[in-house]
């Protein structure tokens, strides 16, 4: 996977090999205006990192699951939103 770091330097040799063609077509004018932008407006990269969820809170969420052997949507889509909310919590 790459980082932050790689992605912006990609980007960025792109940008330089489109400016310096000599015939440059709509295409390239197109994509040259949205790689320009979004090295403008892409997101900082976070310094914090990425906290996942503790084997507490893994416990908890299953405690919401029917643990007889079945298990119903409803009780998965709430695990799920769980997860998402603790996640969104940590990383925010």
């Amino acid at each position: 996977m790459r980082t932050h770091g790689e992605h912006i330097r990609i980007l960025r040799r792109r940008v330089d090999f489109l400016k310096a063609r000599d015939h440059k077509n709509s295409y390239d004018q197109a994509e040259l205006g949205a790689l320009e932008w979004a090295l403008v407006n892409l997101p900082p990269q976070s310094s914090k990192p990425w906290a996942g969820l503790t084997d507490e809170e893994r416990d908890a969420m299953i405690g919401v699951t029917d643990l007889s052997g079945t298990y119903y949507y409803d009780d998965l889509y709430a695990v799920i939103l769980l997860a998402e909310g603790k996640l969104r919590e940590k990383n925010s």
